[in-house]
């Protein structure tokens, strides 16, 4: 397993200067990325297999670099908690729109990759358009319900757009993560594969664990969708409060742990 720190803060997608205190300060994570690529080039292109995994910036950071992913025909990606579903692409392009009458356009941020992204940066999020349009084909999804960067008003929709990605892609895990009150990296389910608490256990049908293993393994059923929906008794509040808890007070002391092993063949 090859691990990419994530210590550039600008989504792994940078290749510009930001003038912070009056000095010059590099945001390089797109060239990280290109140099990764270019030392194994040779290894991931004879590889049978290559999954290219990403939790939160990270599942950003596939987006932006989805360009450079779709050169191997063996690459698959795994993103957990950054997904531009359709209804989330939506309220994402009225959000820059506001941004840019209030004379915010994120240049900060993405300046070096608005040529990249056809001068909106929204459509270089994880997206299937953005996917097929890089030949990447295979692609393990997790989005849930109740996710803080998830803005989208229309939850119906929002469900069924999700839904669509999933079915599409035959493999991906969403639930109702918000009534559940489940707490990954943050709140409402946001990174659900940060810890054993979320990973490995079984809020609807399989774990997350199993999911991602059968997909990794290409064997079985690779999709969880559940929203509460019909459902006759609500989910035990209490014991997921408690868990929230808990696995808020792991991210306290260590926000770093568990993402990187829990992403990989267990």
């Amino acid at each position: 397993m090859v691990f990419i720190p994530y210590c550039t803060s600008d989504l792994y997608q940078g290749n510009h200067y930001n003038v912070i205190d009056g000095k010059k300060v590099p945001f390089r994570g797109r060239v990280i990325v290109e140099d990764v690529i270019r030392t194994l080039y040779d290894k991931l292109k004879n590889a049978d297999d290559v999954i290219f995994a990403g939790a939160s910036a990270g599942a950003v950071g596939i987006g932006f670099n989805a360009d450079l992913i779709g050169q191997f025909d063996n690459a698959r990606v795994l993103l957990d908690s950054i997904w531009f579903d359709e209804e989330t692409v939506k309220w994402y392009n009225n959000f820059v729109k506001k941004l840019a009458i209030q004379g915010n356009d994120r240049s900060f941020t993405y300046k070096s990759s608005m040529k990249l992204c056809n001068d909106n940066y929204v459509s270089c999020y994880p997206s299937r358009e953005r996917f097929q349009k890089n030949g990447i084909d295979h692609v393990f999804l997790i989005w849930s319900i109740g996710d803080p960067y998830s803005r989208a008003q229309d939850k119906s929709a929002l469900k069924k757009a999700i839904k669509s990605d999933i079915d599409y892609y035959g493999a991906g895990y969403s639930i109702q993560a918000d009534k559940r009150n489940i707490y990954g990296f943050e709140g409402g389910g946001h990174v659900l594969a940060f810890n054993d608490k979320t990973y490995k256990k079984k809020y609807f049908k399989m774990s997350l664990q199993e999911a991602v293993n059968n997909w990794i393994d290409k064997e079985g059923d690779a999709i969880v969708i559940d929203y509460l929906e019909n459902k006759t008794e609500p989910p035990a509040v209490a014991e997921a409060a408690q868990e929230a808890t808990e696995v808020a007070q792991e991210v306290a002391k260590d926000p770093t742990a568990n993402i990187s092993d829990n992403i990989t063949r267990q």
